[in-house]
């Protein structure tokens, strides 16, 4: 396991943990629905977690990707052994201007405490 994989995943749990703990925002939707696109295969629909985070799990292909979320497009290259394995997608909507989208492999939270 990459250590450094596992740190950012262990980062952007934490970020999501403390946001969605905070009650007093979460249940102001900004999209009614948000989609991600992948390049190569059918849009999937992300679930709303509260303050403007968005998360769902898919499968993703080996080499580089376009993730169309809406109308943002984010490049991100997936390495060869994770080609099929199931990634956890965060959109973070909370900066319209600069959005994120997190993504790492579903079976890294096996390896979280």
């Amino acid at each position: 396991m990459d250590p450094d994989l596992l740190d950012y995943v262990k980062r952007e749990r934490a970020r999501l943990d403390k946001l969605l703990a905070d009650k007093s925002d979460e249940g102001k939707h900004t999209f009614r629905s948000l989609e991600l696109k992948p390049s190569r295969s059918d849009a999937v629909e992300f679930e709303f977690l509260g303050h403007n985070q968005y998360r769902l799990v898919a499968p993703v292909e080996a080499g580089r990707q376009t993730y169309k979320v809406n109308t943002w497009k984010f490049r991100r290259t997936i390495p060869a052994d994770d080609d099929g394995e199931r990634y956890v997608f965060i959109f973070d909507g909370r900066r319209l201007s600069r959005p994120r989208l997190v993504m790492y492999p579903e079976y890294v939270l096996s390896q979280l405490d």
